[in-house]
């Protein structure tokens, strides 16, 4: 895992300047604290900051191929390169190194832009041909690692993250206010979305390319999230295969030189990573678990983590955190973090991160199992609010809506209720439906805080993400919800968080289980088997009775993050109005009176809007270390 940059100049008598390249391996180095390296022509530079996993004396980067025709900076893992490397040994082409790294040259040298269709794993990579005069900037398919990129006509810069462009000094990219609106809502921002004007994000799953006699790059998509027909194969068959392809999809992930360590929460993921890392892997790795000190048992990981452990042999070997115990984190994370986060759990992730840091270098995490198993009580949830929608005629649900709202104002009820706000929910298509219950914060308090410039922007925003599930190719309601999820929850809030909060301290997260043949085979299975009744995941229960604890299988699904967050907030609430207030262009873009009335409703109770008012802390706190620093225009 490293951090990777690069500048293309392609206007006549324009040369790359290597003071900019320093500058950029500044702002990145906390990625790669283990080297960097600059390779440099008279059309293109890169950078590169190095965290060494593989062959750890020889994978210096940039590289070149022999010749110097071909150079690449690449960060991630190519979990199929020793196939790779062993398919082009047999064509001829000699080796250097024992990194997977050069295997990219060499398939480039081989297949060109097609080599993306060939590549299994996380990366993100930016190849220069000089002999074709030729930029390619390849991200992974569901963005586990980040690639930002701004082009004009003179010139295109790329980075790992926004703070490598703009310490080129090249560009000037200014504030955009339209990202507040999805923030506030989300906690994170889509794709189409990001926090600075003029710095775009590579989506996943997609190359761009700039060639010679271009005035832009073009991107082009490579791969798109698989539906097929449903599986027909008895249950057995179900079961049997469905572990299979989740065995190779964790042991694949394991390609390392360095110790590898184990995020182990307790909950069903990353106990099945455990399970395959100890069993078909034969390793045994260092476990690191959160612990929630002074939380109910309920709440705490802990227990269950131990159960795991216990019955896999390495109890001895467990690490626990308490999160708890850092005051406000976020000061910290920001640092690095330079664009706005809303998930709680970067704060106790964040805490793991630093833990495993101390004793490796390369941490296997669970992400991705609640998407491709459908894990999440909200798709339980949605699955009947959909049934019920198309159930109830709708001048009943009207009727039940407007029912609900007269108790509210006979103040019988205390604000927006959960059944208030899914009888509205309920009234809309099945794509805007889904779009809205992703939100965490009422759209009426939401309303309330925007300023008029920024509503148009919000509903921009619920179009678009409403269009997402629109144009699912997938004819059930859970699949069209996964399908969504992999489009933009995943890659741009739980994979950027992860990315963020491990190379924040110079540590890698493979997120094991997301693997695209695997999730081909996921998306092929019938809803009845990933849900049933009130279970969710009762695939993966099924698949794991017999090796893993009956603790773990029955357990409810508890969700990785911060917990008791309401107490959490009461030490940072007094300060926040205060510190919007002094944020002049954050203020002109919110209604500071109805924020104001917000956090005192929450203060007294009234509203459940902890996860908002945290939304609204995050912003203030990244604008305080990186937004002021930025012109501001709408």
């Amino acid at each position: 895992m490293c951090g990777i940059a690069g500048i293309l100049t392609h206007a006549a008598n324009s040369k790359p300047n290597l003071a900019s390249a320093t500058r950029m391996i500044a702002a990145l180095r906390h990625r790669g604290p283990d080297g960097e390296g600059i390779w440099v022509d008279e059309h293109a530079l890169l950078v590169h900051t190095r965290l060494a996993i593989l062959d750890v004396a020889g994978g210096k980067q940039p590289l070149t191929k022999e010749g110097g025709s071909v150079v690449v900076t690449f960060n991630g893992e190519i979990y199929n390169s020793p196939e790779l490397r062993q398919r082009l040994q047999t064509r001829g082409h000699v080796f250097r190194t024992r990194t997977d790294t050069e295997v990219l040259v060499h398939l480039y040298e081989e297949h060109e832009l097609e080599m993306v269709s060939y590549l299994r794993g996380m990366f993100a990579f930016a190849i220069w041909d000089t002999k074709k005069k030729r930029l390619l900037l390849v991200r992974d398919r569901f963005g586990i690692k980040p690639l930002y990129y701004a082009c004009t006509t003179e010139f295109i810069i790329f980075g790992s993250q926004p703070s490598a462009l703009l310490a080129t000094g090249m560009i000037r990219p200014e504030f955009d206010p339209k990202a507040i609106p999805s923030f506030l809502y989300y906690g994170f921002n889509p794709a189409w979305r990001c926090v600075y004007q003029g710095i775009n994000k590579l989506p996943p799953a997609h190359y761009l390319v700039w060639q010679k006699g271009q005035s832009y790059p073009t991107n082009h998509s490579y791969w798109t999230v698989p539906c097929t027909d449903p599986v027909s194969l008895s249950s057995e068959a179900v079961l049997a295969k469905t572990r299979n392809y989740i065995a190779h999809a964790v042991t694949s992930s394991l390609l390392s030189d360095v110790p590898i360590g184990i995020a182990l929460s307790g909950g069903l993921d990353s106990s099945i990573l455990a399970y395959h890392i100890t069993t078909d892997a034969e390793l045994s790795p260092l476990c690191f678990t959160v612990r929630w000190d002074n939380m109910s048992p309920k709440d705490n990981e802990w227990p269950l983590a131990q159960d795991v452990a216990r019955q896999l042999g390495f109890h001895e070997q467990m690490t626990a955190i308490d999160p708890h115990t850092t005051d406000d984190p976020l000061v910290a994370i920001y640092r690095t973090l330079d664009e706005p986060l809303g998930d709680t759990s970067i704060v106790p992730l964040y805490s793991l991160c630093v833990a495993a840091r101390s004793r490796v270098k390369v941490l296997i995490t669970g992400d991705g199992g609640d998407e491709f198993f459908a894990g999440y009580r909200r798709y339980l949830i949605n699955l009947y609010e959909l049934r019920l929608s198309r159930a109830l005629p709708q001048h009943i649900i009207r009727l039940l809506h407007a029912a609900t709202a007269s108790l509210d104002k006979l103040r019988m009820v205390r604000g927006e209720t959960k059944l208030t706000r899914m009888l509205k929910r309920i009234l809309l298509d099945p794509g805007l439906f889904y779009t809205v219950s992703l939100g965490q914060v009422p759209l009426s308090s939401i309303f309330s805080w925007l300023s008029p410039e920024l509503t148009e922007a919000f509903f921009t925003d619920l179009a678009m993400l409403a269009s997402i599930s629109h144009d699912a190719p997938h004819r059930d309601d859970l699949h069209r919800m996964i399908y969504c999820d992999l489009h933009c929850l995943l890659p741009e809030a739980l994979l950027m968080k992860s990315d963020r909060a491990s190379m924040s301290v110079g540590l890698e997260i493979r997120p094991a289980l997301i693997d695209h043949d695997l999730l081909g085979w996921a998306m092929s299975i019938p809803t009845s088997h990933h849900i049933s009744g009130c279970q969710t995941k009762c695939l993966l229960r099924r698949v794991y009775q017999e090796v893993l604890p009956p603790s773990v299988l029955k357990a409810r699904k508890n969700g990785f993050h911060l917990r008791g967050l309401s107490e959490f907030l009461v030490k940072y609430v007094p300060h926040l109005i205060a510190r919007l207030r002094e944020l002049t262009p954050l203020a002109m873009y919110l209604n500071i009176s109805a924020c104001e009335k917000s956090i005192s409703h929450f203060q007294s109770g009234r509203l459940d809007l902890a996860q908002g008012i945290w939304n609204l802390y995050s912003l203030v706190t990244w604008y305080s270390h990186w937004g002021s620093n930025v012109p501001h225009s709408f």
